[in-house]
């Protein structure tokens, strides 16, 4: 499948058009005007006029959507260039659209500039979030009709709606430009989805490089990367489109963490055939690890409970007179049973599998 973005920027509708139209990205033969001309130049000239006949030269001049494919399908610029064209022609009834199919990188990827007059009836353009879904949907429906990869989909996709920005970002996921919007959002995704509560959450950054500042009181939170730069949740967020990377957000994901935890503790407790040595081979040697974070509260609730195991076995032992055989067999018993809870315990406590950054 395509993935579909929009994106905004200030340029004027000459700057954009021209940009799209560059001969180094594309040819005459891959350009298409829809109620326009298929000639950049002239393109231009369509639509200011079209803003003038409706005295709508104020304001948004243009919207500007990226239709790319998955380089694994190998599709040809002129396949690309033909889905693009019906596209545009179902989507944009009543405006002018300019577009380009770009093949000046691996992926195949077409360009669309939306005049934002209607040359029907003289609205200007408005689009809502269902709207983008709609042309999204449309999108996949060609391309699955013609075959085409079908698209995962992710929430944490990258999409911009800054034009520079959006540039920038672009070449960084291509690996050729280094972005430290985009080594931001990657660290803060990495160390959200290992992190139980803010203090861990900030540590993992430090360890990153990153310094946070996550005060109560303010109500951004700052990061400041490796090269000096400062950075706010707000920022984050709206370039990359992810509520989870609001203050609220972000302490949604740590209680998830330390819920998801917990499920897993009370799993090993109950599961009736755990192979509690492969838990113990698994979480290696610890002891330094678990020693710092014995006041955490797993582990805390481990250690505990092995006290109350202990305290049950002496009372067990206490209560039988030592020169009876029958008790002996008993007190034998019961530290058997005991020990071997408060073994599996320890193992546990051991176990990687409870502290998310091991």
């Amino acid at each position: 499948m395509a993935v579909v973005k929009a994106i905004n920027s200030k340029s004027s509708v000459s700057n954009i058009i021209n940009y799209v139209a560059d001969k180094n990205k594309t040819s005459e033969e891959l350009m298409y005007g829809k109620d326009c001309s298929s000639n950049s130049d002239q393109a231009i000239q369509d639509m200011k006029m079209t803003k003038e006949i409706y005295n709508k030269e104020d304001g948004r001049q243009y919207k500007h959507f990226v239709q790319s494919f998955n380089p694994k399908d190998n599709i040809t610029p002129q396949k690309a260039h033909d889905i693009g064209k019906e596209w545009a022609e179902k989507n944009f009834k009543g405006y002018e659209v300019f577009m380009a199919t770009h093949t000046d990188k691996d992926h195949m990827h077409n360009h669309f500039i939306v005049n934002t007059v209607n040359f029907e009836t003289g609205e200007k353009y408005r689009q809502s979030r269902a709207d983008l879904e709609h042309y999204k949907e449309i999108s996949n429906r060609i391309c699955e009709r013609e075959g085409l990869t079908p698209t995962e989909p992710n929430k944490n996709a990258l999409t911009s709606f800054d034009n520079k920005k959006y540039k920038a970002l672009e070449k960084g996921a291509e690996g050729n430009y280094k972005s430290y919007m985009l080594d931001l959002w990657k660290n803060v995704n990495s160390s959200m989805k290992q992190a139980t509560n803010r203090e861990q959450f900030i540590e993992s950054m430090k360890q990153k490089g990153y310094e946070v500042n996550w005060s109560d009181t303010r109500k951004h939170i700052t990061f400041t990367t490796p090269e000096g730069k400062k950075v706010r949740n707000s920022n984050l967020s709206k370039t990359f489109k992810n509520e989870k990377f609001t203050k609220e957000g972000l302490e949604n994901e740590f209680r998830r963490n330390g819920e998801k935890l917990r499920e897993q503790f009370r799993g090993a407790q109950n599961a009736p055939n755990v192979d509690w040595g492969a838990v113990e081979r698994s979480a290696g040697s610890k002891e330094d690890r678990l020693s710092k974070q014995s006041s955490d509260g797993i582990t805390g609730e481990i250690q505990r409970k092995i006290r109350e195991v202990e305290e049950r076995t002496n009372r067990a032992i206490g209560k039988h007179d030592n020169s009876s055989k029958e008790f002996e067999g008993k007190q034998s018993d019961v530290k058997r049973e005991n020990g071997r809870t408060i073994e599996e315990l320890n193992r546990v406590a051991k176990s990687k599998d409870f502290y998310p950054d091991r």
